[in-house]
C-alpha cells in the first residue's frame, strides 16, 4: 500500500513538473510545417478528407495517417485554436515518461523513476513537444512503449495469446504514426538478450512478423523521401564512407546533446563532409571503438553499457545518413530525431547513478540526504533549460532569431522569417532576410519572388524584374514568376509582354480569378495607360 502511494506521488511530480516547464510552449501558435499540416490543410474538414489519409499515401508528402487523423479530430473540436494541440502533444509526452517509468520497473532496471523524470524534462524534447507537427513523435511513441509492454509480458507468459495480439495492434499504431517505430524489434530483441542467457528460436519467432510490419512500413517511407521528396528536387551524392562519416559523427553528436543539452536549436549548421580528410573518420571511428571496447568488458561493465549503446543507434539508424531524408538539404541532424533513441542513454545514465549513490526506489530521503542532491540538481538543471527553451515556442519569431543567434548561415531560418515578418507587414525587416536567403542559395525561387514583390512596392522594378528573370530561368513554369514579372512588365509600360507572362501564368495552372484578373487588366492598359495609376493587379507571395 505504501509503495502505491509512493508510485502515485512519483506520478503526479511527472505530471506536475512538466506542466510547468512547458507551460510557455502552452501559450504558442502554429509555425513552420504547421501551415502545410493544419492551418492550410484542405483536408482536415471534411470525412472525405479523412478517407483520403488512409487510402492516399502521398496526400501530404507522409504516410502518417493516424497522426493526421489525430489532426482531424482536433480540428473539429477547436478549429485553428492551438491551445488543444498543444495540450495534446504535452498529455501524450506525459504518458510516454510514465509508461518509460512502467517499462524500466518491468525490467527491474534500478532509477526508472527518475529516468521518466529526466525523460520528460530533458531539452532535446522540446521540438517534439511544443511542435504540432511533431504530434508523429509523442504518438509514435506513446504506442511503440504500448507494444514493447505487452510484449514483454508476453515473453513471460506465451501461452497469453491475447498480449501478442495486444502487440501487434500497438505496433501497427506505431508505424502508422511514425515509421521511426520500426526500429521496436531491435529493441525487443536487445531486451530479450538482457533478460535471458541465451535465445532459442521459439523466443525469437514471435518477433519475425514484427520485423517484417517494420521492414515493409520502412521502405514505403524510404520511397517516399528518396523519389517523393528528395531526389524529386535534391540530390546527395555521397559515398559509403562519407555517409560513415556523417554516421559517426551524428552518433557522437546526439549522444553530447543527451548529456550537454546546451545550444540547442532548430536548424544546425549542415557539416562539410570530405572524403579525403582522415580527421572526419575518427568519429566512425571512435564510435566502432566505443562499441568494441563495452563488449570486450562486458563482463567487468555488464551488459547494460553495451545494450543500451545499441539501443540509442538503432533508434537513430534510419536517420544517421544512410538514408536519404529530405531535411538533409538543411542540416544533417536535429533534436527530435532521438526522441524514441534517447530513452536507452537515459536509463542507464539513470541507473547507474542510482547504484553509484545507492538510492532507494521510493521518492523517501534518507539519512545521508546529500545523495539526493545530484539528482535534484540534474532535475532542476533540466526543467530550467527547457522551461527557457520552451518560452521560444511562443513566437515563432523569437523562435528563427534565436536560430540565427546560434547559426547565421541557415538558409531556412533567414527564409521563414522573411515569410513571417512579411505576412506580418513589415516587408523593410522581410527583406534583409530574403537577401540573406538568395545570397546562400542563389537558386531559392520563392525568396526571389517574395522580395520581387516587395521591391515592386517600393518602385524597383528593375531589380525586381532581374529577381524573377532569374527564377525562369531555373524554373520556367513558375506561376508566381510569371505572375510577378507580368506586373512588373506592366509597370514598366511594357504591355505586351506583360499579357505573354499573365497568359502563360494562367495556362500553368487552373484559372484563378486572381489569374484572369491579371490578364484583363494588362489587355484594358494596353489600349488606355493611364490606367497605371491604379493598375489593381494581384502579385503572388509564396510561402
Amino acid at each position: 500500500m505504501f509503495l502505491m502511494g509512493i508510485k502515485k506521488w512519483g506520478a503526479v511530480f511527472i505530471v506536475c513538473a512538466t506542466f510547468l516547464v512547458y507551460a510557455p510552449a502552452l501559450q504558442g501558435g502554429f509555425f513552420w510545417d504547421d501551415e502545410l499540416w493544419i492551418t492550410t490543410n484542405p483536408f482536415l474538414g471534411s470525412w472525405q478528407g479523412l478517407l483520403k489519409f488512409w487510402t492516399d499515401p502521398f496526400l501530404l508528402q507522409e504516410y502518417y495517417p493516424l497522426t493526421r487523423t489525430t489532426h482531424w479530430l482536433e480540428h473539429q473540436l477547436w478549429q485553428l485554436r492551438p491551445f488543444g494541440y498543444h495540450l495534446d502533444n504535452l498529455l501524450l509526452h506525459i504518458a510516454n515518461a510514465l509508461l518509460l517509468w512502467n517499462v524500466l520497473s518491468l525490467l527491474k532496471i534500478p532509477g526508472s523513476w527518475l529516468a521518466a523524470v529526466i525523460f520528460v524534462l530533458h531539452p532535446v524534447h522540446v521540438e517534439s513537444v511544443a511542435w504540432i507537427t511533431e504530434r508523429k513523435n509523442v504518438l509514435s511513441c506513446f504506442f511503440y512503449l504500448a507494444a514493447l509492454k505487452s510484449y514483454l509480458h508476453f515473453a513471460d507468459a506465451p501461452s497469453r495469446s491475447r498480449l501478442y495480439y495486444l502487440t501487434l495492434v500497438s505496433f501497427t499504431a506505431a508505424l502508422l504514426s511514425k515509421t521511426i517505430a520500426m526500429t521496436l524489434p531491435f529493441a525487443i530483441f536487445l531486451l530479450l538478450v538482457w533478460k535471458r542467457p541465451r535465445l532459442g528460436w521459439r523466443e525469437m519467432l514471435p518477433v519475425v512478423p514484427l520485423l517484417i510490419m517494420g521492414g515493409g512500413m520502412g521502405m514505403v517511407t524510404l520511397w517516399v523521401e528518396k523519389y517523393i521528396l528528395t531526389i524529386k528536387k535534391f540530390s546527395f551524392e555521397w559515398s559509403f564512407l562519407e555517409r560513415c562519416m556523417i554516421a559517426g559523427r551524428a552518433f557522437w553528436f546526439y549522444l553530447c546533446k543527451l548529456l550537454w543539452p546546451a545550444d540547442l536549436m532548430l536548424i544546425y549548421p549542415k557539416w562539410d563532409i570530405h572524403g579525403g580528410d582522415p580527421a572526419q573518420y575518427a568519429y566512425f571511428v571512435s564510435a566502432m571503438a566505443l562499441l568494441v571496447a563495452l563488449w570486450i568488458f562486458r563482463k567487468q561493465t555488464g551488459k547494460a553499457p553495451l545494450l543500451a549503446i545499441l539501443f540509442f543507434i538503432a533508434n537513430l539508424f534510419p536517420v544517421l545518413g544512410f538514408f536519404d531524408l529530405s531535411f538533409f538539404v538543411f542540416s544533417l541532424v536535429e533534436d527530435h530525431f532521438q526522441y524514441h533513441a534517447s530513452m536507452g542513454i537515459i536509463a542507464l545514465f539513470s541507473g547507474t547513478l542510482t547504484q553509484v549513490l545507492k538510492l532507494p526506489e521510493s521518492l523517501r530521503f534518507s539519512r545521508a540526504g546529500v545523495k539526493f542532491l545530484i539528482p535534484v540538481v540534474i532535475i532542476t538543471a533540466l526543467g530550467t533549460t527547457t522551461w527557457r527553451y520552451a518560452l521560444l515556442f511562443r513566437d515563432e519569431v523569437f523562435l528563427w532569431e534565436d536560430t540565427l543567434r546560434k547559426n547565421p548561415e541557415a538558409t531556412l531560418a533567414h527564409f521563414n522569417l522573411g515569410v513571417i515578418l512579411q505576412r506580418r507587414g513589415n516587408p523593410e525587416d522581410a527583406e534583409p532576410h530574403y537577401r540573406k536567403t538568395i545570397q546562400l542559395d542563389p537558386t531559392h525561387a520563392v525568396a526571389r519572388n517574395n522580395l520581387a514583390v516587395i521591391l515592386t512596392a517600393q518602385g524597383k522594378l528593375d531589380e525586381a524584374a532581374e529577381h524573377l528573370m532569374s527564377v525562369l530561368k531555373t524554373y520556367p513554369t513558375d506561376v508566381s514568376a510569371h505572375t510577378n514579372l507580368g506586373i512588373v512588365l506592366a509597370r514598366q509600360g511594357k504591355y505586351q509582354e506583360a499579357v505573354r507572362h499573365f497568359a502563360l501564368a494562367v495556362r500553368l495552372e487552373p484559372p484563378s480569378r486572381e489569374g484572369l484578373h491579371n490578364l484583363a487588366t494588362a489587355f484594358r492598359m494596353k489600349e488606355d495607360p493611364a490606367l497605371l495609376r491604379s493598375d489593381g493587379f494581384s502579385p503572388q507571395r509564396d510561402r
